[in-house]
């Protein structure tokens, strides 16, 4: 009946000139979106908060992968994700630049972000996820220790892995769609 169907469509909403599509329940609904298309737009926010940061950027995934770019996602939620992330590698590394990547691997893409900071000591590992937790060695750097318990809960609810790699040389995160 239509009356069904209506009550099945998504609501829309605008808030500051943006529409985010809610489905029942006032969940995200998931939406296509290329992966590195997102990456752009994510960089380019960056670009404007850091200005003096070098973004060191490559996409290595062959034509004949370019399928893999593509996703069925909560497009906003995992923008909002990158985000924190490659701030975080701003945020916390000792220079003026960052490494992203956007590859695959073993028929998924991933995005690696990487960063020559301190790395996150071993003590602190385990406790970088916690919603508002600041290791001490950071407590200098401005923010408030939601940044990676925000972006591991988008990553849970999208289906996405999230993998952290650190030591003396910096941190690698790797994002598996």
């Amino acid at each position: 009946s239509s009356e069904h169907r209506s009550r099945m469509k998504p609501k829309r909403s605008c808030v500051s000139s943006r529409c985010h599509t809610n489905g029942q329940n006032g969940r995200p609904t998931a939406t296509v979106f290329r992966i590195d298309e997102l990456l752009w737009e994510v960089l380019d926010k960056l670009a404007y908060k850091y200005p003096g940061v070098v973004f060191n950027t490559s996409i290595e995934v062959r034509s004949e992968e370019q399928h893999l770019l593509e996703t069925d996602n909560f497009r906003e939620l995992v923008g909002t994700a990158l985000l924190n992330l490659i701030d975080n590698a701003i945020k916390f590394s000792s220079a003026t630049s960052a490494t992203i990547t956007l590859t695959q691997d073993q028929g998924r893409a991933v995005v690696i972000v990487r960063d020559d900071g301190p790395g996150i000591p071993d003590a602190d590992r385990e406790k970088i996820f916690d919603l508002f937790f600041r290791g001490p060695s950071v407590r200098h750097i401005p923010g408030h220790g939601v940044g990676l318990s925000l972006t591991r809960q988008i990553m849970e609810l999208a289906g996405i892995r999230l993998e952290i790699d650190s030591d003396a040389r910096g941190t690698e995160v790797r994002v598996r769609f």
